[in-house]
């Protein structure tokens, strides 16, 4: 389905931001998202093949257009990482179910939805309030914690297994797959974080095929049960499972356990929307977790995966046919075309349309998930310690493009 490049007039600084933002993104890439939807909103930069979109009204129709199909094969070339079908990870990509196109995607997205469609999280929540108290009274004594570590990371490992059917004392061989995968979904992946990651293929198997059969003999209300039992009814295949448990896992642990450490940051650093958050926990917390999405998601873009069946227009420029878009979900978050002063955190704020899930029919599956967990632990850690404090080193990202994430955040517990 590709086709020949238009010509498009080189921007010299455009080149130059989205080269940052793309191979080695700054600890506050907002500015360089303000900048780029003035000068180049809708852009295809020289050296990466694809068109960038930074204002909300372009993302979200991207993420909408159902003209746009899913092609992983052309990503990669696109990216200059084309498949090898000899490599661990690029044989198990190939059946990850959010890559296919309807209809053939839908049934299986059906399948997903049953452990994570919004009515079944609502059961899950006082599991998740279990979990949370009894991290915070195990971190209450030691006075301090690593917010990433300590508490986001503990309480999304423990749901996330719970929720596919994975014993939490077997999971570091799926927490190792995990952290590999997010660098190599960077629409300008190394071969380091490439070969990193068939390495943690190669761990996974011998665990994977132990698990499954573990499962077939003692099926239990997961989702590992369920897609056995859709195995054998053929609507997925053997190898479709076995590339399907892993990135669940690690979609449900990394991005939430990002964003709630972004989360928290982003409240000690708005100390006023903090204590407001205190003084009424209960009831502004869902508003709170929608506007942190908005304000400092752990998801700052898209990959390329999204190519043009047609022509498209989107922002005033046609997309061709056989042309991919990369959204900045980050810039368009802040767009002050949809947002009242967007630089500013405002947790009740009106009207709030995030686009940290993406959109269309292949939103985030985990999305109801992923804002109970970060619901809960703002609320908890809010009525239990209302004077935590920011302590330690400055707190640094860590240089991904896709994803925003901190390398650590200690606070003094009060």
């Amino acid at each position: 389905m590709s086709a020949p490049a238009a010509t498009v007039p080189v921007n010299e600084e455009a080149e130059q931001i989205i080269g940052t933002l793309l191979k080695a993104p700054p600890q506050d890439p907002y500015p360089l998202y303000a900048r780029l939807r003035e000068i180049a909103p809708v852009y295809r930069p020289s050296f990466a093949n694809f068109w960038t979109l930074t204002r909300y009204d372009d993302v979200a129709a991207a993420f909408k257009e159902k003209r746009f199909v899913r092609n992983y094969e052309d990503m990669r070339e696109r990216i200059g990482q084309p498949l090898d079908m000899s490599r661990p990870f690029d044989a198990l990509g190939e059946h990850f179910f959010f890559l296919h196109n309807p209809p053939e995607y839908l049934p299986k997205r059906a399948l997903y939805n049953t452990a994570f469609n919004k009515n079944y999280v609502e059961t899950l929540r006082p599991m998740m309030q279990g979990f949370v108290d009894e991290l915070l009274d195990e971190i209450g004594q030691k006075g301090e914690m690593n917010v990433v570590e300590d508490l986001s990371f503990g309480l999304t490992v423990r749901v996330i297994c719970s929720t596919i059917g994975v014993p939490l004392e077997k999971s570091d061989l799926l927490v190792n797959w995990a952290h590999s995968f997010a660098p190599t979904m960077d629409p300008l992946v190394t071969d380091e974080a490439r070969a990193t990651m068939d390495a943690a293929v190669v761990k996974l198997e011998n665990y994977l095929h132990e698990l499954l059969e573990e499962k077939r003999a003692n099926p239990g209300d997961d989702l590992i049960s369920r897609l056995i039992e859709a195995d054998e009814e053929g609507i997925v295949s053997d190898e479709e499972l076995r590339a399907n448990v892993p990135l669940v896992f690690s979609a449900g642990l990394e991005t939430t356990t990002h964003f709630i450490g972004n989360a928290i940051h982003s409240l000690m650093r708005n100390r006023d929307q903090w204590d407001l958050l205190c003084g009424d926990p209960d009831g502004l917390v869902k508003n709170a977790v929608e506007e942190l999405l908005r304000y400092d998601s752990s998801v700052q873009s898209d990959p390329p995966l999204r190519l043009a069946a047609e022509d498209i227009e989107i922002g005033g420029v046609t997309i061709a046919e056989g042309e991919s878009v990369m959204p900045f979900i980050g810039s368009a978050n802040r767009d002050p075309a949809m947002y009242e002063d967007p630089d500013k955190l405002d947790i009740t704020r009106a009207d709030i349309r995030t686009v940290a899930f993406g959109g269309g029919v292949h939103i985030c599956l985990g999305q109801h998930l992923a804002r109970m967990e970060s619901q809960v632990a703002l609320a908890t850690l809010a009525k239990r310690f209302p004077n935590i404090e920011l302590t330690g080193p400055e707190p640094e990202f860590n240089a991904f493009a896709n994803t925003r994430s901190l390398k650590s955040l200690t606070v003094e517990l009060r």
